[in-house]
C-alpha cells in the first residue's frame, strides 16, 4: 500500500491516506492535529494545550502560532514528519495536567504565559465573560494544585477573591 502510494508514512509508525486537491494540483500536507492525537495515542500521552495556542484560544491574542506545540506528559521531544513540518511536545508537571474539565488548562497555561506582571483586570474580564457562572466554582476546584499566582488570578476570575 505504502508503495502505492495509497497510504504514505508521516513518521514512525505513522501512516495517513493522501488527499489530493484538484483546486491545488496536489497533494495536501497530513492534517496536524490527526497525527498529534496518531502520537498522543501511541506513546499514551495526556495533552494539554500550551502556552500562546491558550492565549488565542480564550481571546486575549489574535497571533496565530507557528510553531506545533502542545503541552504532554510524557518526555520533551520533536517529531519531524516527511514534510519537515515538526510536532513539539514539550513535558509539563502533573500538576498542569489531567484536569478534569476542558477551560481549565486553556486557563491556567494562558496565566502561565503572561506571567504575574501582566494579568490585569481586562485578562480577568476577558476570561470571566467565558466561563459559565455554574461552571467557576468547578474550574476554581479543578485548578486548585495549580502555581500560586495562577491560582490566585483564578480566583479573581471565579469571584471568589
Amino acid at each position: 500500500m505504502l508503495k502505492s502510494d495509497k497510504i504514505r508514512r508521516i513518521a514512525r509508525g505513522i501512516y495517513d491516506c493522501p488527499e489530493y486537491s484538484e483546486l491545488m494540483g496536489r497533494t495536501l500536507s497530513p492534517d496536524i492535529q490527526k497525527v498529534k492525537q496518531a502520537l498522543v495515542r501511541k506513546h499514551k500521552w495526556q495533552l494539554d494545550v500550551y502556552g500562546d495556542v491558550a492565549l488565542t484560544y480564550l481571546g486575549l491574542s489574535r497571533q496565530i502560532v507557528a510553531k506545533n506545540i502542545f503541552m504532554s506528559s510524557g518526555p520533551t521531544t520533536k517529531f519531524t514528519l516527511f514534510n519537515g513540518t515538526s510536532i513539539y511536545f514539550r513535558h509539563a508537571p502533573s500538576r498542569d495536567l489531567g484536569f478534569k474539565y476542558h477551560l481549565s488548562p486553556a486557563i491556567v497555561q494562558a496565566l502561565k504565559t503572561l506571567g504575574k506582571g501582566h494579568i490585569d483586570g481586562r485578562v480577568v474580564a476577558k476570561i470571566r465573560e467565558q466561563i459559565h457562572p455554574n461552571m467557576r466554582t468547578k474550574i476554581l476546584n479543578d485548578a486548585k494544585g495549580t502555581t500560586p499566582f495562577v491560582y490566585k488570578a483564578i480566583k479573581q476570575i471565579c469571584g471568589a477573591y
